[in-house]
């Protein structure tokens, strides 16, 4: 398998999405649909107004929804969200389940809201 750096470029990084069951782990972090929408914008490093005009939404309103993704992985910028995800994918594969387990911290945090800012 490819090292990490081998996708380094927008390219490998789409093709990466593209194996990735974003619907599967998208269910382990409680995400929805149009949270995973965003997340396809963040391996091809797409800007919150280019993904405002790919979901035909306000920029601010993407914003939103970054800012829920971040708590709902426990992220702080993009390439956090990517590193979980990916984790998750090869936790996934390694276990060779069809539903990855979530630690008993990342439930926890699942039930709480995120704050209002």
């Amino acid at each position: 398998m490819p090292g990490l750096h081998s996708y380094s470029s927008t390219q490998d990084s789409d093709q990466l999405a593209k194996r990735i069951p974003l619907a599967l782990i998208g269910r382990q972090f409680g995400l929805s649909k149009r949270e995973l929408e965003v997340i396809q914008g963040f391996f091809s490093r797409e800007t919150e107004s280019d993904a405002g005009r790919r979901l035909e939404l306000s920029r601010h309103t993407v914003h939103a929804y970054v800012k829920r993704i971040y708590f709902k992985l426990g992220a702080n910028d993009h390439c956090s969200v990517v590193v979980r995800i990916f984790e998750a994918y090869l936790a996934l594969t390694l276990n060779g389940s069809s539903e990855p387990s979530l630690s008993e911290d990342k439930a926890t945090n699942l039930k709480r809201r995120p704050p209002r800012r």
